[in-house]
């Protein structure tokens, strides 16, 4: 069972690079996002918001973003997830000895989640574009 959800989460994974690549940017209702594969595998989004956000904002943000806030890119104001946490997939290791798409370090294998489901390109920039709503309309979620 394991092996075969590794082999429909790989396959998974692998398209999704080869359609979305490793690194994403674009422009929804005027700001700024990205995605980013830091190790060529799992994705990770950022919002450039086009003002720094208040507490209540970014804990609004946290609730939206896939497994809260995590980071932001490195020398710029930003607000990222990743999607590397419990119930997400990403290779531990390889039963069936295939390559793998990205550029991990092999010792990483053995500490990352294996069970769950791999988040795709679709989900992070929907997560993105709700991201910007909120910030854009000032939405408060209940």
């Amino acid at each position: 069972m394991e092996t075969d959800n590794f082999d429909i989460q790989l396959a998974r994974m692998t398209a999704d690079i080869k359609n979305w690549g490793k690194e994403v940017t674009g422009i929804y209702r005027g700001v700024n996002w990205t995605t980013q594969r830091p190790y060529g595998t799992y994705l990770c989004g950022y919002i450039i918001p086009p003002f720094d956000i208040d507490d209540n904002m970014d804990e609004q943000l946290g609730m939206i973003a896939h497994g809260g806030i995590t980071g932001g890119l490195t020398g710029e104001y930003s607000v990222g997830f990743d999607t590397m946490h419990y119930g997400d997939w990403a290779p531990i290791y390889n039963p069936n000895n295939q390559p793998y798409p990205g550029d991990f370090p092999e010792q990483l294998f053995r500490n990352m989640y294996q069970s769950g489901e791999y988040r795709n390109s679709k989900y992070v920039y929907e997560i993105l574009k709700q991201m910007i709503d909120c910030v854009l309309d000032n939405t408060v979620i209940t």
